[in-house]
């Protein structure tokens, strides 16, 4: 339920919160080794901190999501992260 909470407070644009429910889910994903729902996660993780201009943990989360997208071979979300690493670049 963190994973729908931060769901949530991102779409209620309280991104602080949002994030707190999401890293507590991350972990939670981690131990479980959910690989699909932690790329998730992560990739909601990096536009989280993208929005509130913390670039530098943006493309960390990004980056994370990314490798984690090619170890699951989602093309799609693979070339939805390139993109929003590339605005950050």
């Amino acid at each position: 339920t963190y994973r729908y909470l931060g769901f949530i407070y991102e779409n209620e644009n309280n991104l602080l919160k949002s994030i707190e429910f999401y890293s507590n889910s991350l972990e939670i994903f981690t131990k479980l080794n959910d690989i699909e729902k932690t790329a998730f996660v992560l990739s909601h993780l990096g536009g989280n901190y993208f929005t509130i201009s913390n670039y530098k943990l943006s493309l960390e989360f990004y980056k994370k999501a990314l490798n984690v997208y090619e170890e699951l071979g989602n093309n799609i979300e693979m070339a939805r992260i390139i993109g929003r690493i590339g605005v950050i670049y």
